[in-house]
């Protein structure tokens, strides 16, 4: 038999023998990127609803009365320190 006989009688048995292997590998390979697509948008979704409270929360950091408070309060302790250390 020549080799265009044999290719012709065995290459088919051996695409169907090779084509479930590769549908289940197909089939893991979407069903992973349906889930890594899920995380994605969960993902995004989290960092968007971030985003749109960062003001708030730069808003709170930057309370002018706090920073004062606070600024007040290191002042006087320098000043504390300063007195005692000259005296």
């Amino acid at each position: 038999m020549g080799v265009p006989v044999l290719l012709t009688r065995e290459t088919p048995a051996a695409i169907a023998t090779e084509r479930k292997p590769l549908r289940n590998i197909l089939e893991a390979s979407a069903t992973q990127a349906s889930a890594v697509e899920e995380r994605m948008e969960q993902y995004t979704s989290r960092i968007e609803l971030r985003l749109s409270q960062l003001p708030k929360e730069l808003e709170t950091g930057l309370d002018p009365r706090r920073i004062a408070k606070l600024l007040g309060e290191s002042l006087s302790q320098c000043k504390h320190t300063i007195k005692n250390s000259l005296a």
